[in-house]
């Protein structure tokens, strides 16, 4: 008996245990969330790889991308190729999850793009110094897995200054612009290029759509809390990996979408999110079909991680 009274202890124990944790995991996925842990949860994330200078080597991201690196690649601002062990920075945005709090958008002065990926590499000496591309040395060739094949119009684009709207704030002064004079091919499930430089590069090309274009616009309805900052609207195409801003007009004080960028009768969500006055996100969304010059009002309000994990599992 004393034996089967240790076993139900232990199983008891055990028991209390597992509830508790669990409780405990349920009580975080429904707290409030704050701005600082969303954008630690959900912000893009930074891979670091070590790199042998002077040998080069192949280093793969956690999202499948491969970046082959010959040696001699790096140089110091002067010109002094490093032969050094140096820190490579990686950020995959492959999907529309990842671009939706990225910041970096995909649209080129206004017009909607359709993106394979969007990729920053950066390099660094150990001391932290930001190193630059070799340009007499041989390229830096990327690979990126395109899950839904590769896309035979794709091009690569990076990040130039935006050129400004009357009355339309931005909150990023950067956009993106064809890169030309980058070699760019691809394979039947993947896309291959020479990285131009260490810097934001993005797999695009111009959002083809037949359909008559309209304007739309957009408002925030703060359910509790009008005191927010940082508020920004972006556009969700359901069809394609094509996530936009819907800039703030200050004439008519309304968030308003770029000249004829949505096609008439396109499905897209509409996600509005800031920070309030008590540092919690303000997060809301509306799935919508596109009429003409159509307005929007978009409900948001304080939401949980349990939230903001239901909503991004929708988004295909």
């Amino acid at each position: 008996m004393k034996k089967l009274s240790m076993i139900m202890l232990l199983i008891s124990t055990i028991s209390f245990l597992f509830f508790a944790c669990r409780k405990d995991v349920q009580s975080a996925d429904h707290e409030i969330l704050k701005a600082t842990d969303f954008w630690n949860d959900y912000g893009p994330k930074q891979q670091t790889f070590s790199v042998n200078a002077a040998t080069g080597g192949t280093i793969t991201g956690t999202k499948g991308t491969r970046i082959s690196i010959p040696s001699g690649a790096f140089i110091e601002a002067n010109g002094t190729i490093v032969t050094e062990i140096v820190s490579l920075n990686l950020v995959e945005i492959l999907t529309k999850k990842d671009i939706l709090f990225s910041g970096v958008l995909t649209e080129a002065n206004g017009e909607p793009l359709l993106s394979g990926g969007e990729l920053l590499v950066e390099a660094k000496k150990q001391n932290g110094d930001v190193l630059r591309m070799n340009p007499a040395g041989q390229p830096v060739k990327i690979e990126v897995p395109a899950a839904k094949g590769a896309d035979t119009g794709m091009k690569l684009f990076v990040r130039r200054e935006r050129i400004q709207q009357p009355n339309q704030s931005n909150d990023n002064p950067l956009t993106w612009t064809p890169a030309s004079y980058a070699p760019f091919g691809g394979g039947a499930n993947s896309y291959v290029f020479n990285l131009p430089g260490f810097r934001w590069v993005n797999i695009d090309k111009f959002y083809s759509d037949p359909r008559p274009k309209t304007i739309i616009t957009a408002s925030p309805e703060f359910k509790d809390n009008s005191n927010a900052s940082k508020v920004e609207v972006l556009l969700i195409f359901k069809d394609v990996t094509t996530v936009c801003p819907i800039p703030y007009n200050s004439g008519m004080q309304k968030f308003q979408s770029y000249q004829n960028a949505v096609p008439v009768g396109a499905e897209v969500i509409i996600v509005i999110i800031g920070e309030d006055s008590d540092g919690n996100i303000q997060f809301g969304s509306k799935e919508i079909i596109v009429t003409p010059n159509m307005h929007i009002d978009v409900a948001i309000g304080k939401t949980t991680k349990a939230m903001m994990d239901s909503f991004l599992a929708t988004l295909k």
